[in-house]
């Protein structure tokens, strides 16, 4: 099986950093491309430049539509893009999110495994209980997965046939900013066991495509929706609301600790 992972960015360079070199620098072995959907920041494109040219990111896409528009356009042109080429399985991460290492492959591994024993079409690393009614839980070979009703969308992963059948079948319009009519019609999957080690970095006020949340609604639990804050890197913790607050400061110390601690050589951050 080939992947590829897609990262959809607009603004707010610093959480875009963090995103990409957790990606890029915990989760090699796959090629990274970044769909941005018109940011006004020139230093995303000086940080997308950088990545670029050190070839830790394989392809940009910059979208020219003249304003900010709902990530519905962004998310599928990614689409388009995987299924114009030859790649098996399509990884989703929206640039505010931090993936811990591994967490790729753990996601990818998972999806293939259910796939063998259950029709899943979609596979997702967080349930928002709050918001998407679990359906069932269902436990195959080493993995727990809930069936949920809908399905949050900052990282997921889906195969070729599932995707293409969804374009078809006219359930992934470009002028939808979600994917509800996808996952509402088939149902979304979460991965619960083993959980994957992702944390919404740009919760609540910093959040690439959800600012009218509150933190408390879409930052990242382990184990539910009143558990501890999941840790993608135990060695640099981080807590809400003071991360948000401090921002974009919070997120610099965590790519300048990213930097120093990658397994490969990261971009400095944009002056």
């Amino acid at each position: 099986m080939t992947a590829q992972v897609t990262i959809l960015s607009y603004n707010r360079p610093a959480l875009l950093a963090c995103c990409l070199g957790s990606v890029a620098g915990f989760n090699p072995g796959y090629p990274v491309n970044v769909i941005d959907d018109g940011s006004s920041d020139p230093c995303v494109h000086s940080l997308l430049a950088a990545y670029k040219a050190a070839g830790l990111i394989q392809s940009v896409t910059v979208l020219t539509h003249g304003s900010p528009c709902p990530p519905g356009l962004a998310r599928r042109r990614m689409i388009d893009d995987f299924l114009a080429g030859g790649t098996d399985q399509l990884v989703q991460i929206e640039g505010d999110m931090l993936v811990g290492p591994g967490q790729v492959k753990l996601l990818l591994d998972a999806h293939l495994g259910l796939r063998a024993e259950y029709p899943l079409h979609v596979l997702n690393v967080v349930w928002f209980q709050w918001v998407r009614p679990c359906l069932q839980m269902l436990r195959l070979r080493d993995y727990t997965v809930a069936i949920t009703r809908g399905m949050s969308e900052p990282m997921w992963t889906s195969d070729r046939a599932s995707l293409q059948a969804a374009v078809n079948g006219g359930m992934i319009p470009a002028d939808r900013p979600d994917l509800v009519l996808w996952v509402d019609r088939l149902n979304g999957a979460t991965l619960i066991s083993p959980e994957p080690n992702v944390q919404h970095i740009g919760a609540g006020k910093a959040s690439l495509l959800y600012d009218y949340f509150g933190w408390q609604n879409v930052v990242i639990r382990s184990g539910g929706a009143s558990g501890p804050l999941r840790p993608p890197f135990s060695a640099h913790p981080l807590a809400w609301p003071d991360f948000e607050a401090r921002m974009p400061q919070s997120a610099l110390n965590l790519y300048e600790y990213l930097r120093a601690t990658s397994p490969v050589a990261l971009p400095e951050f944009p002056k």
